[in-house]
């Protein structure tokens, strides 16, 4: 009779208790939500000097006010395998800066007017390559309206005195990263993004009969970092 053929030892590569790391070729659409702490990056960051080919006035220099904690929320919606629809949060903050040395400032000791606040809710559509390993990249491309504010310092607004006033704008964007398959249903993603987006503003100083002055504050960037998410 035939022999019945053995399989040479350390052939079989697939460990029984990793199996839950391959991922469902499931069609039915699904559901995922998750945080991500994200850290960014200004394209633009110092524009001429203190008055002369400035942002605006004194203001010739930006740098980003950092937030590492997990507070960007994003939802999306797997509708087949390779493809989805989300929205994620974003929030982040500018702060503005002046080079002018310390004898020349108003307050010696204060060199900001205040920080520029943008904040959305970004829409994107996804791409993603499954595979049977727990690693899943992925691919994103949106967009957001950014609904944008300025938080003056108080001593430059002084009741009124001084006063930004900065338009709403939409932004573009593309991203990429990976995932890293924890658990059946949950995930480490390793992200980064790059944004288009300028915030147009203007300059009210109630001190002069002065013409209102117009700037834009150059805000594309680009953001990285982590997160965790659950499928449903």
């Amino acid at each position: 009779r035939p022999r019945p053929v053995q399989q040479a030892p350390g052939r079989n590569l697939a460990l029984p208790a990793l199996q839950f790391l391959r991922p469902e070729f499931n069609l039915a659409p699904r559901l995922e939500a998750g945080v991500r702490s994200m850290r960014v990056e200004l394209e633009t960051t110092r524009k001429g000097e203190p008055f002369k080919d400035s942002f605006i006035g004194s203001i010739d220099k930006l740098a980003e006010v950092q937030d590492d904690s997990l507070n960007k929320v994003f939802i999306q919606l797997a509708i087949l395998p390779v493809v989805g629809i989300g929205i994620q949060k974003d929030l982040f903050e500018v702060k503005t800066l002046t080079t002018l040395p310390r004898e020349e400032r108003i307050i010696a000791d204060r060199d900001t007017d205040g920080n520029a606040v943008m904040e959305t809710w970004l829409r994107y559509v996804f791409v993603r390559i499954p595979n049977r390993t727990c690693f899943t990249p992925f691919a994103e491309w949106g967009y957001g309206d950014y609904d944008n504010s300025f938080n003056p310092d108080p001593w430059w607004y002084d009741d009124g005195y001084r006063e930004f006033i900065i338009e709403d704008s939409r932004g573009t964007f593309v991203a990429g990263g990976v995932d890293i398959a924890l658990h059946e249903r949950l995930s480490l993603t390793l992200y980064v993004r790059r944004t288009e987006l300028d915030v147009d503003g203007t300059y009210y100083f109630q001190g002069d009969e002065r013409d209102p002055e117009p700037f834009t504050l150059p805000m594309s960037h680009s953001a990285y970092g982590f997160g965790l998410y659950c499928r449903f």
